[in-house]
């Protein structure tokens, strides 16, 4: 969804927006997607951050929804399952790579934020 919730972003910048009607249904594809996440279930540390906080940041930054973040806050109070230099403690590539590119989007879309 974040790439997604990115196309979307660039493509209604455009002048003369040719892709309006194609935009109204990746929109609401977006906020669906959205609330399936809101009410589905992550179980590990690393699904939690990059299968449901960045696809929640990626659609908070468009439309924003408090939903949104209290999500974020939930599952990041877990912690991130990562050693002090950000490598997976199973030591799986692909993981530290998406727990970094999700760090990376965090980051990016919500900015320095905390409720708590």
């Amino acid at each position: 969804m974040p790439g997604l919730a990115e196309g979307y972003r660039r493509f209604s910048k455009l002048p003369g927006n040719p892709f309006a009607a194609d935009l109204v249904n990746l929109k609401e594809f977006l906020l669906r997607g959205a609330e399936a996440v809101l009410h589905g279930s992550a179980y590990t540390a690393n699904h939690r951050w990059t299968a449901a906080c960045a696809p929640l940041a990626a659609v908070h930054s468009l439309w924003p929804d408090s939903r949104y973040l209290a999500k974020i806050e939930d599952y990041l109070a877990d912690g991130i399952d990562c050693d002090e230099d950000g490598a997976g403690t199973r030591n799986e590539a692909q993981s530290t790579y998406g727990r970094q590119l999700g760090a990376y989007d965090h980051g990016r879309l919500l900015g320095p934020h905390r409720t708590a």
